[in-house]
């Protein structure tokens, strides 16, 4: 079986990455459900600091080793066009162009 799904991340955390993608009843992706990962998810929730970063990085690490529950097979890209009295562009790798950032040339 296979199924496509979109997912923009709408806050750079792994949390937003992992657990809202494949954790049993985040999210519209009722596919993948597997309880030792889902407690693994929910633990690495609880944690704060390096510590948490570096659960996350495990978890994920297994899940593509071990339970696959997705795969990618194309990524978009985003080109940002400014006139030449646009100056001050700034691309904030998550979100985009910081329109806020923006200035006109004089």
């Amino acid at each position: 079986d296979i199924a496509q799904s979109n997912y923009f991340v709408d806050y750079p955390d792994p949390f937003d990455f992992i657990n809202q993608q494949f954790q049993s009843g985040m999210s519209w992706n009722h596919l993948f459900s597997n309880a030792s990962f889902d407690r693994r998810m929910q633990a690495a929730a609880q944690l704060s600091g390096p510590v948490r970063y570096r659960a996350y990085e495990q978890l994920d690490e297994d899940l593509v080793r071990d339970a696959v529950p997705a795969a990618a097979y194309a990524s978009a890209t985003n080109v940002s066009l400014f006139s030449a009295r646009v100056g001050c562009q700034l691309n904030q790798p998550i979100y985009g162009v910081d329109f806020g950032a923006l200035c006109v040339r004089p």
